[in-house]
């Protein structure tokens, strides 16, 4: 599994919206996630909604919050 940041854009204070690339089971996906108050919401991590693996969403709801809690955005 891999995830890297494309880009991201601050909405005011609050909300933070982040273009994800990366693979799953060497399967290449690209999406966008928001992060409102550090919740994480989006079709690419929606449980019903998204094509990923739970792995991958986990992985990638992880990966996140790292990069939250280290400042990277």
């Amino acid at each position: 599994m891999h995830v890297y940041v494309v880009d991201f854009a601050w909405h005011g204070n609050q909300t933070l919206f982040i273009e994800l690339k990366g693979t799953d089971y060497n399967r290449k996906f690209e999406g966008m996630v928001r992060v409102v108050d550090g919740i994480i919401y989006g079709d690419l991590v929606h449980p019903t909604k998204s094509t990923l693996s739970k792995e991958a969403i986990t992985y990638i709801k992880n990966y996140v919050s790292e990069q939250i809690s280290a400042k990277k955005f």
